[in-house]
C-alpha cells in the first residue's frame, strides 16, 4: 500500500482508510465494485485517500 506518488501512506491516510473500507464492505460490497470500473483499479476509499495497493511479485524478500 502506497500513497499515489509511490510514497509510504501517512498515519492519516492509513485511519482514514480504514474507516472508509468499512461503509465500502457494508454498502453491499458497492466500494469494492468500483475496482472493476476504474481504470487503475482502485478502490472508493483508495481514491478518497490518494492510495493505492501495490502488487509484488513472489519473488520479492524485502527483509533478507
Amino acid at each position: 500500500l502506497v500513497s499515489a506518488d509511490g510514497r509510504l501512506i501517512s498515519i492519516r491516510q492509513g485511519v482514514l482508510r480504514i474507516i472508509l473500507a468499512w461503509p465500502a464492505f457494508f454498502l453491499l460490497g458497492l466500494g469494492y465494485l468500483w475496482i472493476l470500473l476504474d481504470k487503475n483499479g482502485d478502490a472508493v476509499h483508495d481514491k478518497l485517500t490518494k492510495t493505492r495497493v501495490v502488487l509484488l511479485p513472489k519473488e520479492y524478500q524485502p527483509l533478507k
